[in-house]
C-alpha cells in the first residue's frame, strides 16, 4: 500500500506509511534562509491574509483529500485541503498537526508556536 486511501486503516497503520515516507520529504523553504518553517499567525486579518496566501501558493487543488492527525496520534480525520484554505482558524490554532495528502504526495506540519512547514514527498 503506498497511500492512505483505505477507510480502514487504523491509527498505527497510518503512522507505519508515513515513517517509510518522511526521509523523502523534502520541505519548502521558510520564513529564514537556513529553516523550513514559516510563520501562521492568525492575530488579525491582515496575518490570517498572509496564511491563507502562503497555503494557496502550494498550488494544491481545494479538492485534494487529506488526512488530519493529532499530535498525540489518537485521532484521525479526513478533510480536503479547501477546509483549511476556506477556514484556516478551525485548524491553525492550539494544537499541533499533521496533514497528509492521501496520496502521499506532500505533507503540512503545524505547531501550536504558530509556525507549520510544507513539503513535497518525492515519489523515490
Amino acid at each position: 500500500m503506498t497511500d492512505l486511501r483505505n477507510v480502514n486503516l487504523r491509527v498505527r497503520d497510518v503512522r507505519r506509511l508515513v515513517s517509510y515516507k518522511y526521509s523523502l520529504i523534502r520541505w519548502d523553504r521558510g520564513s529564514e534562509e537556513e529553516s523550513e518553517w514559516q510563520f501562521a499567525s492568525l492575530e488579525s486579518e491582515d496575518k490570517k491574509e498572509q496564511l491563507t496566501l502562503l497555503l494557496e501558493s502550494k498550488e494544491i487543488l481545494s479538492s485534494c483529500e487529506a488526512l488530519l492527525v493529532e499530535s498525540s496520534w489518537s485521532k484521525l480525520r479526513r478533510i480536503t485541503w479547501g477546509d483549511i484554505l476556506s477556514s484556516p482558524e478551525h485548524y491553525f490554532g492550539k494544537s499541533d498537526f499533521q496533514l497528509y495528502c492521501i496520496d502521499l504526495v506532500w505533507v503540512l506540519e503545524y505547531k501550536s508556536l504558530q509556525v507549520f512547514r510544507f513539503g513535497r514527498i518525492s515519489p523515490n
